[in-house]
């Protein structure tokens, strides 16, 4: 719009705006006859320039006649029909018309002169949705994410596998491949699929969380453990003088079932890489993105390659084409190459290992095994013994998972767990051993030297409990009391307590029923006269006198019975001798 025909609107737009009653609309004819426009084109030419007074707001805005509490009824029930792929069931205009119907809500507005209650209409309860922040399309948003960070190159690496855009490679010399294009017949036909998934070719990418460095491997066939195993091992060797290579800290995969096998994740513990899997996709988003990159950068361009025979070959043009990709190509977030980037790893941050690709892929066979911790505190494990003394919280007789240390001939690894149940490797060092006599070199020699390990946590528990028991401040303390018989806990416990303040219920007394038994008899046995001097003098004690023998032997020249001598007692105590006669009373 040239400035002159500006000028000329805004004169218009003020001539109309001054004209009386009746005159607007004369005055915009005129004037859209002298400009050569149709009165509407004049309108919204003149709604461009012209300064207009705003609209008076409503009184009531902000109001909603839909309560909250209705809108909570209403956004519940339409989430109650949304499946876990987001895709809705059940819109709000019909979750509304069966609340209705259920009298769980009115959603309507109360007429304040005729008292009727008229139905709010559906963009109203759109809009009170909105306002409470409950519509669906608001609850289903995608939440707040917090940005994963890694330390340094080779701390973290993202692992995913995807299919290739190759459907088969060539068979015969001269033909072009097969674009997984030709098969989408396929894809919902799982018999018809099974039988050509060993033509598929499986694009496997390893991403470095901190630089975005790239590493492509293809295998033929659907994902495997054996494919995802070598994966892991190409990756981690060394290629010629390029960058990135070594033992990842941690490996973040999906929970695919070839990434959940005993054998790939024994892989992982031998070769002392935290194994963690990614709850959602976008977890692993970088390495998701980058299979779009591979396949836009590389993979388009593979129907014109004529010499892609084999897998090999496929792998030998990725890797020539992924050295140029991570070498050439800058990254947006830290502004240089991938390679650039991952240069600057520090020595203590590289872990690398001299094993060979089969040594390597051995380790994949074997599973961490339990070792019982000596009163040496070692383990015993693979013909040698390994020092766990460094391991905080060790204990005495503890069962230990060691496994083999694949980057360090002289080591073993411990496989333990930290407070989130995620797998920790503690690197343990191999005993050392005099060549002459076996003695362990860190042992004490006796006479010279004493040697104590720092006190293990059940001995730390161990001595805290008996300072408890003794009711002591200081272990010597507690020694001293538990040598003097001291009663533990200071005689505070009383172990009968519960028994003794038990109230027993009044029992009623059970009628029962004679079981008419004989009374038994036995014989009793008689005793000599010196068995009789020795029965009463036991229980005469310094009354006895042994003049009473020849009573006994007059009174019972047979020998007597316990009932007979227990009589004899009676006697004496009532002042007769031993013979039962009366004795004389001095005048």
């Amino acid at each position: 719009m040239s400035a002159a025909l500006t000028e000329r609107l805004v004169m218009i737009a003020h001539t109309a705006s001054l004209a009386g009653h009746g005159q607007r609309g004369k005055i915009i004819k005129d004037a859209a006859e002298e400009l050569g426009i149709s009165t509407q084109t004049l309108h919204r030419k003149l709604g461009q320039v012209a300064v207009r007074q705003p609209r008076k707001r409503r009184a009531d805005r902000g109001d909603m006649a839909l309560s909250r509490d209705e809108a909570k009824i209403i956004s519940g029930y339409v989430m109650e029909h949304i499946r876990k792929n987001n895709k809705k069931t059940k819109s709000i205009q019909q979750a509304v018309s069966e609340l209705r119907v259920n009298g769980e809500i009115v959603a309507g507005r109360i007429d304040t002169e005729t008292g009727e209650i008229a139905q709010l209409s559906d963009g109203a309860i759109h809009r009170a949705l909105r306002s409470y922040g409950l519509h669906p399309e608001q609850l289903l948003a995608t939440a707040p994410v917090t940005t994963m960070i890694s330390k340094h190159p080779n701390h973290v690496w993202q692992l995913d596998a995807s299919l290739c855009v190759l459907y088969k490679l060539p068979e015969h010399p001269g033909y072009g491949i097969t674009e997984v294009d030709s098969v989408d017949r396929y894809k919902n036909k799982l018999g018809n699929f099974a039988r050509i998934e060993h033509k598929l070719v499986q694009r496997y990418l390893i991403t470095d969380h901190a630089t975005c460095c790239v590493f492509i491997w293809y295998a033929m066939g659907g994902e495997s453990t054996d494919s995802l195993c070598r994966l892991l091992v190409e990756a981690i060797q060394q290629r010629g003088q390029f960058p990135f290579y070594g033992i990842p800290h941690m490996l973040y995969v999906d929970r695919g079932s070839a990434n959940r096998s005993a054998i790939f994740r024994n892989l992982c513990q031998a070769l002392g890489i935290r194994l963690e899997f990614a709850q959602r996709a976008r977890a692993k988003g970088q390495v998701e993105k980058m299979h779009d990159v591979v396949e836009l950068g590389f993979e388009s361009g593979l129907k014109m390659a004529a010499d892609v025979r084999d897998v090999d070959a496929l792998n030998r043009m990725s890797h020539q084409w992924m050295h140029w990709f991570n070498g050439t190509q800058k990254h947006s977030r830290h502004g240089m190459t991938r390679y650039a980037a991952w240069q600057l790893i520090k020595p203590h941050q590289l872990l690398t290992t001299s094993l060979s690709t089969d040594e390597l892929l051995l380790l994949a066979k074997e599973s961490p095994v339990e070792r019982k911790v000596t009163p040496g505190l070692t383990v015993n494990f693979d013909s040698y013994e390994w020092s766990v003394k460094d391991i905080p919280g060790v204990m005495v007789g503890e069962q230990l998972l060691i496994t083999r240390c694949a980057f360090e001939a002289d080591a073993a690894h411990a496989v333990l767990h930290d407070e989130h149940g995620r797998e920790v490797f503690h690197q343990l060092p191999k005993v050392e051993k005099d060549a002459t006599w076996g003695w362990r070199t860190d042992g004490a020699v006796f006479g010279e030297e004493h040697k104590r390990f720092v006190d293990t946590p059940a001995q730390t528990d161990l001595k805290a409990l008996e300072r408890l028991a003794m009711d002591a401040e200081t272990d010597t303390e507690a020694e001293t009391k538990r040598k003097a018989k001291a009663v533990p806990f200071a005689g505070r416990i009383d172990p009968y307590k519960q028994a003794k303040d038990y109230q027993h219920p009044a029992y009623f007394p059970q009628r029962g029923t004679d079981a008419e038994l004989a009374t038994p008899t036995r014989e009793l046995l008689r005793m000599n006269t010196v068995q009789m001097a020795k029965w009463l003098a036991g229980h005469l004690g310094s009354e006895y006198q042994p003049s009473m023998l020849a009573d006994l032997t007059k009174r019972f020249p047979d020998g007597a019975t316990e009932p007979e001598l227990e009589q004899v007692l009676a006697d004496l105590a009532a002042g007769r001798s031993a013979g039962g006669k009366a004795r004389l009373q001095a005048v």
